[in-house]
């Protein structure tokens, strides 16, 4: 019964980490429980101690030889996961522990972190290792769209000055870094974004582009500097094209101003 898993696909292990009970953890291992045993979405109990920032946890099931080398079904090992929340303390403790994941992965996943909080001396410092600068986390958020996102301008034009960046890259929705700052109102990297060649066209899952999600009438303006890039005909699942969409939820003005730039 201890590896059974419930109706959520939580085995006991799994759950007595997200419970924080360590003594209840400890009895499920001594009596039979696998240590690396996997939730639903492919992820161990040490995974889940790490994001949670339970030292004590996390070192108890290394002691159980718990792997910290496994990756869940988004390929993403516990280090990596670690990364995405900025939690070094917990990298360090399973780099000593075995763990053997590519640096450059766990470069990639704390440059995500460092680049949503728009930290830019530790993006410029991670930048200058050896990185997998369009690393992506569970949810396909590159650095990029994280900083994009948050309005991060100055990570923002720190990344574009890399070489190898994906400006047309998307998460698990199909969004691109020109689809959120778009979403979001962040004109200056809007701006930007588009001066790089980013995707003006591009569709997340929905049909949407950049400019059907354009915030108020100063994005539209940025994103119409330009239009002879843009293709006003695409639709979105609505079979709507960015100038019908907007003026279905009302935003007449930025309805207008694409009309008149068509």
């Amino acid at each position: 019964m201890l590896n059974f898993s419930d109706t959520f696909g939580e085995p006991p292990l799994i759950h007595a980490v997200k419970e924080q009970k360590l003594q209840n953890i400890n009895y499920i291992l001594k009596n039979g429980g696998k240590v690396n045993t996997k939730d639903s979405n492919g992820m161990t109990g040490l995974m889940h101690a790490v994001l949670l920032g339970n030292e004590d946890i996390v070192k108890e099931l290394l002691s159980f030889k718990a792997d910290p080398n496994i990756r869940d079904n988004k390929k993403m090992t516990a280090s990596t996961l670690a990364g995405c929340f900025g939690k070094k303390q917990m990298i360090k403790i399973l780099t000593e522990n075995g763990d053997k994941t590519d640096p450059k992965e766990i470069n990639g996943s704390l440059l995500i972190y460092y680049s949503k909080k728009g930290d830019l001396s530790q993006v410029q410092s991670l930048l200058s290792q050896e990185i997998s600068v369009n690393f992506s986390d569970q949810k396909k958020w590159t650095a990029l769209i994280s900083a994009s996102h948050y309005g991060k301008y100055g990570v923002v034009k720190e990344l574009l000055n890399v070489k190898d960046i994906d400006l047309q890259a998307k998460n698990d929705l199909g969004g691109t870094a020109l689809h959120h700052a778009a979403h979001q109102g962040h004109v200056e990297i809007v701006e930007e974004l588009c001066s790089q060649n980013a995707d003006i066209n591009a569709q997340d899952f929905f049909g949407f582009t950049p400019l059907h999600y354009a915030k108020d009438i100063k994005v539209a303006e940025k994103m119409l500097k330009f239009k002879e890039r843009i293709d006003f005909n695409i639709k979105n699942s609505n079979d709507l094209t960015a100038a019908e969409f907007h003026k279905s939820i009302d935003n007449e003005d930025i309805a207008k101003l694409i009309l008149e730039n068509i």
